[in-house]
């Protein structure tokens, strides 16, 4: 059972843990339930996506 805000925009903006909380929640499920279905070129871009989010733009 998980909470699902109506607005992902405004708990974005207004609670941001309880949304970090709830993105990796899902991040969870997706690797464990979907990941293996997805294509190796879509994973390597998320994957660098995620690298992204992390570790934010290290060019400066």
């Amino acid at each position: 059972l998980r909470f699902i805000p109506r607005d992902i925009q405004e708990m974005y903006q207004t609670e941001m843990d309880a949304f970090m909380f709830l993105h990796d929640q899902i991040f969870a499920d997706y690797i464990t339930q979907v990941s293996w279905k997805v294509p190796a070129e879509t994973a390597i871009e998320l994957a660098a996506l995620q690298i992204r989010r992390k570790l934010g733009n290290q060019n400066s």
